[in-house]
């Protein structure tokens, strides 16, 4: 006998129970009932009676297990509890009873004794009684809110007057998917119980007994949908009962799985997110159109091209594959409906026609094909083309587009005029293709390496990577390229070349660099690969940092919403929203990523991305639903010593996007008092307003230089944090 869902007891909560059996296979016997995987529930999940009401229990057998007759089944209510079931139709009765109570019903198969099922149902003093309840505008809770406990859609209780609280919220910083996160939720004097239900992914609401408690820490599997609290009472001045349900909705936010898999080895397969596989995913972009004999609809194109392929991703993470074969580099265009089309390590994409009001459908998917030394041009219906280039004959010639030369192309761009921009790696310049067909060259000396700045052929590129086409601040329109360990500035005019963020020969790390930052011209990059448009700036793939950074023009500043080049390995974990404060366990790390499609934007807060790194795709929910932002913590620590607590003192000042003071912000905040050799002494966790000081202790075991670090959260999304070094003795 296996268990396969086993939920303990509740304090006045009602739950089901399923168990499976499983038997083997007479050799060579024919299948029959004990070969099967049977897994049955008792329905109602959720149920509770008053006095003589009578309700039906009936068993459901779980989608793909046989459904058994009725007469197999017989009923039976555990360790004596009140009232009668009849044993062959799983009729229940209820007694009189003087306070709440849980009773146990179970179904027993009379062939197969070890295939049973159960349920909890809870009974209730009949006079007087009420149940107050509220739904607060939850309607993505509609899907499940009839089988939560306390509730009892069968027998037509509900909810006899409406109590009007203010709807709850809570901090937006993780969601599920393996990343741990506290749910808070505000204390309910007088319940004699609490239930928490949390809704993960597309099962049934995970329960908790949560008597006594304001919070709990959880670890979801999937994504979480949303809370329900429940609490359960006598009403004040009463003998009746009450019901108070607090619900609240939980965003992702943190970096999680989307498809592929880190731990396997790499390889190529297609199928469902979690069972894909990549080899090295690459170019990443938006696109809304089925292709070829592949009628799903894809939501993004990813290259591979260590596989040599175009792989396709739903917006559900499933992957097919309708370019190329794995393992072969080659050349082939393909007819529509046609297969067998061919790449060479393709590299960056793009979507043709976009900056020009054709959206996402564009005129097809530009390929960098970096093996072959040209470009290559995907049709909505399947077909494969060469749109630039000689194929297999790498150089650099200007002439029109079926002659001229490549070497080694990579990151693409497209202007509104339709010009597309290339970063010849080989060549070390910028090629741009015009509408009527024509390649030049607009910047860079071809097969000339360098760093200089300059007026078009007159500058210098040594490594290019990823392009980008950006507005300034003054409104123009610019080309920005991934060079060296920098991103360089190119006029779309003149070829102006400018280094604008980084050393092009010296890579570095600068955690963060805020308003007022004097220079971003020194190394704070290394390895910059694909670059991504976003509102006032741009996003970074930094891949010899492992960090995503997102670089803003005006008040240019540099942060760092995930990764840090100590966290070399992609894994799930919390997003970075205190950039002045070193990683910690919880925090994602992004294995050298490569390159990023923005999903949702949310202006100068951030945006919700995918981003290619290590073996997979990732999600990553960085975009800030809040409109406020944390800055100007001042944070102050006392003496520190081995015998007494280390005092420490901050305050944090909420502001709005234009920087004027916000209005008085909950903020949940941590406290970790750091050890000189880095392990963490203690930490402190609490809940303050923003603007008022908030005062912590916390104790160090070892003398030497420790740190204090502190992260802050409102229940709006707002986050920062602050550290401060500490001289323990």
């Amino acid at each position: 006998m296996r268990l396969s869902a086993r939920i303990p007891p509740l304090a006045l909560a009602l739950s089901a129970v399923c168990l499976q059996a499983q038997m083997p296979r007479p050799f060579g016997g024919v299948p029959t009932l004990a070969d099967a995987d049977l897994t049955c529930h008792v329905l109602p999940r959720a149920s509770f009676l008053l006095e003589g009401d009578t309700r039906a229990f009936r068993i459901r057998p779980a989608p793909g297990s046989l459904d058994l007759p009725a007469e197999c089944w017989r009923w039976a209510v555990l360790e004596n509890g009140p009232g009668h079931i009849d044993a062959d139709t799983g009729l229940y009765t209820a007694p009189r009873v003087d306070a709440p109570r849980l009773v146990t019903v179970r179904a027993t198969c009379r062939t197969r004794p070890a295939l049973a099922a159960e349920a909890e149902c809870l009974l209730l003093p009949a006079s007087p009684f009420a149940l107050v309840g509220e739904v607060l505008g939850a309607d993505w809770l509609a899907c499940h809110t009839a089988s939560l406990p306390f509730r009892d859609p069968a027998g037509g209780l509900g909810p006899t007057a409406v109590v009007a609280r203010p709807p709850l919220r809570v901090p937006p910083q993780y969601g599920g998917y393996g990343v741990p996160f506290t749910l808070r939720w505000p204390a309910t004097p007088g319940s004699r119980a609490q239930l928490l239900s949390v809704g993960e992914g597309a099962s049934e609401a995970l329960r908790r007994d949560v008597t006594g408690r304001v919070s709990l820490r959880l670890t979801l599997r999937a994504h979480a949908r949303g809370f329900s609290l429940e609490a359960l009472g006598r009403a004040p001045d009463s003998a009746a009962w009450e019901r108070v349900t607090w619900e609240g909705a939980l965003h992702l936010r943190g970096l999680f799985p989307f498809a592929g898999n880190e731990v396997t080895a790499p390889g190529h397969r297609d199928g469902p997110p979690d069972q894909a596989r990549f080899q090295a995913p690459f170019g990443l972009v938006a696109i809304e159109w089925a292709h070829g004999r592949h009628q799903k609809p894809a939501a993004w194109l990813v290259s591979d091209p260590e596989a040599h392929l175009i792989r396709t991703l739903a917006e559900g993470g499933e992957v097919t594959t309708p370019w190329g074969e794995p393992g072969q580099a080659a050349h082939r265009d393909a007819a529509p409906g046609e297969e067998g089309a061919r790449f060479n390590a393709p590299t960056f994409l793009l979507v043709r026609g976009g900056t020009r009001g054709e959206g996402l459908a564009g005129q097809g998917v530009v390929v960098a094909d970096s093996g072959n030394h040209c470009l290559r041009l995907l049709h909505r219906d399947g077909a494969a083309t060469t749109l630039a280039g000689r194929p297999g004959e790498p150089g650099h010639e200007d002439r029109g587009a079926g002659e001229a030369r490549f070497h080694s192309p990579q990151g693409l761009a497209e202007d509104a005029a339709g010009n597309l921009y290339v970063a010849d790696q080989g060549n070390r310049v910028i090629r741009r293709l015009g509408p009527e067909g024509q390649v030049t060259t607009l910047a860079g000396g071809p097969g000339q390496a360098g760093d200089l700045d300059g007026l078009g052929t007159g500058a210098r590129f040594t490594e290019l990577r990823g392009l980008a086409i950006l507005a300034g601040p003054d409104g123009r329109e610019a080309l920005y390229a991934a060079d060296g360990h920098a991103i360089r500035r190119i006029g779309l005019e003149d070829g102006q070349v400018t280094t604008v963020l980084g050393d092009v020969r010296t890579p570095g790390f600068m955690p963060a660099g805020g308003p007022g930052t004097p220079d971003l011209r020194q190394p704070c990059l290394n390895q910059p690969c694909g670059l991504t448009p976003m509102p006032g700036g741009l996003l970074i793939a930094d891949r010899g940092n492992h960090a995503v950074r997102a670089w803003r023009l005006d008040p240019e500043q540099l942060s760092t919403p995930v990764g840090d080049p100590g966290l070399p390995r992609t894994r799930c974990g919390r997003v970075r929203d205190a950039p002045d404060v070193p990683p910690g366990d919880e925090d994602a790390g992004v294995e050298a990523p490569r390159a990023v499609a923005v999903l949702e934007s949310a202006g100068p807060h951030g945006a919700d991305f995918l981003v290619t790194a290590g073996r997979s795709v990732s999600l990553v929910c960085a975009a800030l639903r809040g409109r406020d932002r944390l800055a100007g913590f001042g944070l102050e620590t006392g003496p520190a010593t081995l015998a007494e607590p280390c005092a420490v003192r901050f305050k944090v000042e909420a502001l709005t996007p234009e920087g004027a003071p916000a209005i008085i912000r909950t903020c949940h905040f941590t406290a970790d008092f750091l050890e000189p050799d880095g392990t963490l002494g203690e930490r402190v966790s609490g809940q303050g307003l923003t603007e008022q000081a908030i005062r912590v202790q916390g104790r160090f075991s070892q003398r030497g230089l420790g740190k204090v670090v502190v992260r802050c959260v409102t229940e709006e999304g707002a986050a920062g944090g602050a550290q401060a070094a500490v001289d323990i003795r």
